[in-house]
């Protein structure tokens, strides 16, 4: 088996640490600890890492492959490419330079779009398997990429782990967190151990956008460069790669509140045979000793205030995966959104139904199992699991952050209420409907309030908007629009002759007198057990602290604390575009009316996510080590330069007869 490698880094704005725990960090790794001949690994950094210069450089190194294949005729075992990109980036392309020099000329470039890199893998690494660390805004496009090629050719060459630091609506934090820790892991230096109570491995630093809380015991903190041997009373393990995607999904949240995003297609990809496989790389791969019951310690306390301790019908949740579940087409690793659709066990209120029929009514003794819905926001797949409350951890709230701009949520919930409508969100994702409109019925699904891209919704429907409306995405266009309940069948293609109204599913009551756009953004809070809180907010501070200028708030978007002050204004006398606010919020509770010191902006905000001003101290004991800007910055750009000095190696177009070994350095 042959390994390989493409490290293509667009990371000029962020030098610090970069030889050593980013993309070039990573190069380095690779030769020096995994042994990759350097023939077989291909970097491109900053201005030279312009499209066509990537193209061929991928190019390149797909040649050197398959002309020792061939040369050796090998079968058995296929190999492996490594492909990693860090940079800038958007839904279906990466921000790669847009000139390049040819030829003392400056050429204008596009972006390298996802599905340039996915082509030539199919056409030129067939039978091979492609590992691609996408670390960027926007990263999961990169998997939406890979699911097109699929669904388009109906088969794929090239077997497919792709790991993506954000879903595709999301923007991507800073730090280095997964060059590290591949970095780390082909090191040797994150073990799995049979006692995870003894230590911690921390990535980066403790001091993440997640604050950790005090650890009462005494535990070993194991950050960069430190050993595993510093825990000498515990066995440790090599890990594999569920065990370390399963710890960076963990770290990924607690150090930037990003979302770790997988996909795996292909033989041993999408039944978990990969993801038992050691985590190793190259001669790295000697390291084989796993043991699949250890886990890689990690400090869990960021969690805290996410936890979900009360459960109910149709809340929204978020579940952790590692590798067991599977859609029937990739294996799971991470955290995953879904919606509970029932509680049973012990005793529990059995379906959303029945919940809205008792009222909201509890019983003492807890439910011991959830039936959740589950969506991959990748493949598009939604799937149900049953899952035990005792050994499952659900988390709540935003600790991922919104995963849209809130500003257009909002412009569209506002727009719904001044049509005299609102978002119905008692209704699950994923239910087939029919709408008839222009003389036939059109095809559609509802989309949950997570899944919707609202910067792409349709505010132009054809239909009367009024009352409770939902988002559909329609089957002929693929377009997104809000319609309402009452105009929507749901389909049924077992009995055709049977007529449900997408209304009659829903548990939020319809209100018959709403009159006003007020009116309609209350039914909207109304319908999702939101109230605003009109009161003197002192009740929300510690310590007998009265003053409601002593305030902070989470801010989810930007993943931390600021200043607010929380103005005791009731829901008539508050905006629109205020109120619409409390969409991008899954908590079923009160709310109060925000004002935004940093930005001078007002917004609705669960209470949950209001805290007395230095009540939790930010000296979160940081291990980040001396920095000397200017050392760095110029260690940087002279390893850049030294790779931007190599030849670019020819296209196949370009490529003329050479006379060159075949086994000579890559021309980069």
């Amino acid at each position: 088996m042959g390994c390989y490698a493409l490290i293509v880094g667009v990371c000029q704005d962020w030098p610090e640490q970069r030889l050593e725990r980013g993309d070039i960090g990573l190069a380095r790794c690779l030769a020096a600890d995994c042994n990759l001949p350097k023939q077989n690994v291909a970097e491109v950094y900053d201005g030279s890492a312009a499209r066509s210069n990537v193209l061929r450089a991928l190019d390149g190194l797909l040649d050197r492959r398959n002309e020792r294949r061939t040369r050796d005729e090998e079968g058995g075992e296929e190999d492996t490419l490594l492909v990693h990109y860090g940079g800038h980036g958007k839904r279906t392309e990466f921000c790669t330079p847009k000139q390049s020099i040819v030829d003392g000329a400056v050429r204008r470039e596009p972006w390298i779009q996802h599905s340039d890199i996915v082509d030539l893998l199919e056409r030129k690494f067939q039978g091979g398997t492609a590992l691609c660390f996408i670390d960027c805004c926007h990263a999961g496009g990169f998997g939406e990429a890979v699911v097109r090629r699929r669904n388009e050719t109906k088969a794929l060459h090239v077997k497919y782990g792709c790991i993506m630091s954000v879903p595709p609506a999301s923007e991507a934090g800073d730090e280095w967190t997964m060059t590290e820790c591949l970095i780390r892991t082909f090191r040797g230096e994150l073990r799995c151990h049979d006692d995870a109570s003894r230590c911690c491995y921390y990535l980066s630093t403790k001091k993440g956008k997640h604050k950790i809380q005090p650890r009462m015991n005494s535990v070993v903190s194991l950050g960069w460069g430190d050993s595993p041997d510093a825990v000498t009373d515990a066995a440790a393990f090599h890990p594999t790669w569920g065990q370390v995607l399963e710890y960076l999904s963990d770290e990924m949240t607690r150090l930037k509140g990003d979302r770790l995003t997988t996909l795996f297609f292909g033989e041993g990809m999408q039944d978990g045979k990969f993801l038992s496989q050691p985590c190793a790389f190259g001669e790295s791969r000697r390291a084989s000793a796993t043991n699949a019951s250890a886990s890689i310690p990690r400090d869990a306390t960021w969690m805290e205030p996410f936890l979900r301790t009360s459960l109910a019908a149709n809340d929204e949740v978020w579940v952790k995966l590692a590798g067991a579940e599977s859609t029937g087409d990739s294996s799971l690793v991470g955290w995953f959104p879904g919606r509970i659709v029932s509680l049973w066990g012990e005793s529990a209120i059995e379906d959303a139904g029945a919940a809205a029929r008792a009222n909201g009514h509890q019983s003492n003794s807890p439910p011991s199992n959830a039936t959740i819905e589950l969506y991959d926001h990748i493949t598009k797949d939604s799937w149900t699991t049953t899952v035990p409350l005792r050994k499952c951890t659900l988390l709540g709230g935003l600790p991922f952050g919104f995963g849209f701009d809130p500003e257009d949520c909002t412009k569209v919930i506002a727009h719904l209420a001044k049509s005299l409508a609102f978002y119905d969100t008692s209704l699950p994702p994923n239910i087939e409907v029919k709408v008839w409109s222009d003389g036939k019925h059109h095809n559609a699904k509802t989309l949950g309030r997570v899944e919707v891209p609202w910067n792409e919704v349709d505010l132009d429907s054809e239909l009367d908007l009024k009352g409770p409306c939902v988002p559909l995405l329609w089957e002929d266009d693929s377009t997104i629009s809000f319609e309402p309940t009452e105009a929507c069948i749901v389909r049924n293609d077992k009995d055709p002759s049977k007529k449900t109204l997408l209304s009659e599913l829903s548990t939020g009551a319809a209100d018959e007198s709403i009159s006003t756009p007020m009116g309609a953004m209350l039914a909207s809070l109304n319908c999702r057990g939101m109230q605003i809180q009109p009161d003197d907010p002192s009740h929300i501070l510690d310590n007998d602290v009265k003053d409601a200028a002593l305030l902070e708030a989470y801010d989810a978007e930007d993943k931390v604390w600021s200043a607010v002050q929380v103005l005791p204004l009731k829901p008539q006398g508050t905006p629109l575009s205020v109120l619409a606010y409390h969409i991008c919020y899954p908590e079923a509770e009160s709310l109060s009316v925000a004002y935004w010191e940093s930005d001078e902006s007002l917004s609705v905000i669960p209470n949950s996510y209001l805290r007395s001003k230095g009540s939790d101290s930010d000296d979160n004991s940081s291990d980040e080590e001396s920095y000397d800007e200017a050392t760095e910055l110029e260690k940087v750009s002279k390893y850049v330069r030294k790779m931007s000095m190599r030849h670019s190696p020819e296209m196949p177009h370009e490529r003329q007869e050479r006379q060159q070994p075949k086994t000579c350095c890559p021309t980069l």
